[in-house]
């Protein structure tokens, strides 16, 4: 398979979906599996491929862009910092000046914003979900607001 016959099939029970991203899915299912057994292995790798490309820390972060989050209780400035890993993208950082938001809140809000990525953060990252977690978003990335 290749990939115009991959995307032929990805668009085809996309348009018959009509949105429904769990009835694409069902729809995707029966496609495939009318396909030669060497046809669905091949349209496996292909999606497995696609899918290890989308699924990264770094396209999901861009998930939070536009919302509103509260901060952390007390802070209004920059204060978090000295983090060996970045929170948000899991890449090695130097210390960086950041704020802080409470997680379950901030999870709370991106599921209005963009359920399917607040669903990857709760899956890729379930400690969040924990009392007390906060994650922090870089200061120089953020604008704060007056509310």
């Amino acid at each position: 398979m290749d990939k115009a016959a991959f995307w032929k099939l990805i668009d085809a029970s996309r348009e018959n979906a009509g949105g429904d991203l769990d009835e694409q899915v069902a729809d995707l299912r029966a496609r495939v599996e009318k396909l030669d057994p060497n046809e669905i292995i091949k349209f496996g790798k292909q999606f497995d491929e696609y899918w290890g490309r989308a699924y990264t820390w770094d396209l999901w972060a861009a998930a939070w862009i536009g919302c509103v989050l509260p901060l952390v209780s007390g802070t209004d400035s920059p204060q978090f910092g000295g983090a060996s890993r970045g929170v948000v993208s899991r890449k090695p950082t130097k210390a960086f000046a950041g704020y802080g938001v409470p997680a379950r809140e901030a999870l709370l809000i991106l599921e209005q914003h963009d359920a399917a990525a607040a669903r990857w953060w709760r899956e890729q990252a379930p400690r969040l979900l924990q009392p007390g977690k906060v994650l922090v978003f870089a200061a120089d990335v953020c604008e704060l607001l007056d509310e």
